[in-house]
């Protein structure tokens, strides 16, 4: 088994072309994120994107998710396998923001949503709050039309923030003590609270923007209900 993990010592899993493959894709899906924070300034003066991040895994970090995964560290496996080879974070200003953002990726044709995972509503254990998307993504190169998978985190500042702060604390290592742990999560849910305190009084802005969003304001008053009971 051993033989079929890593035939050299960080040998590249990708070959130059792929990932020039994986940055066209990374570029098309900023792009439009970029061409949606500037029609909703420019539409309602307000910045609905505080800012963005991104990047391809390096080669360290796709040999170690595939070991991980119990792979083979090849090429094939990795974009057979993988779904965030690309990364792209979206970080809001606020919870309200963050919604209307998920509604409106979802109603894009610029790429096929093929997976979701709400951690906002339904935090992991560690009290880690963000609503993550897998997208395929269409681009035109050389050789053709290639379908490329994309993954987008959309979330809060104040989440990006414990975010930040939870993977100083707790970035390679294995056991984390059940204090450090409890006091993650007590930070976690301190913050949301916060966020579901500014969403309730920006609440009353989605009646400025055109097209009422059905999905967005039933997500807002479940976040809401939750926290009452």
């Amino acid at each position: 088994m051993a033989t079929n993990k890593v035939n050299k010592v960080n040998a590249p899993v990708l070959s130059d072309y792929s990932i020039t493959n994986y940055i066209a894709a990374q570029n098309k899906v900023l792009s439009y994120l970029e061409m949606l924070k500037s029609d909703f300034k420019a539409k309602y003066d307000n910045d609905i994107v505080s800012f963005f991040q991104y990047r391809i895994k390096d080669n360290e970090s796709l040999i170690n998710k595939l070991q991980k995964d119990n792979l083979p560290i090849t090429e094939e496996a990795a974009m057979k396998n993988l779904n965030d080879i690309v990364g792209l974070r979206i970080v809001c200003p606020n919870l309200l923001y963050v919604q209307i953002i998920i509604e409106l990726l979802k109603k894009s044709t610029t790429f096929k949503i093929i997976n979701e995972k709400d951690y906002i509503s339904h935090p992991k254990d560690s009290g880690y709050r963000s609503y993550h998307l897998i997208v395929e993504v269409p681009v035109d190169l050389v050789d053709g039309l290639k379908v490329i998978r994309v993954e987008i985190q959309i979330r809060t500042l104040l989440m990006h923030a414990w975010s930040n702060f939870e993977h100083d604390k707790c970035y390679k290592k294995d056991i984390v003590d059940q204090e450090l742990h409890d006091s993650l999560k007590q930070r976690s849910d301190l913050l949301f609270d916060m966020d579901l305190d500014m969403m309730s009084q920006l609440v009353n802005e989605r009646k400025n923007i055109d097209g009422e969003m059905t999905s967005v304001n039933e997500y807002i008053h479940k976040l809401i209900r939750g926290k009452s009971q």
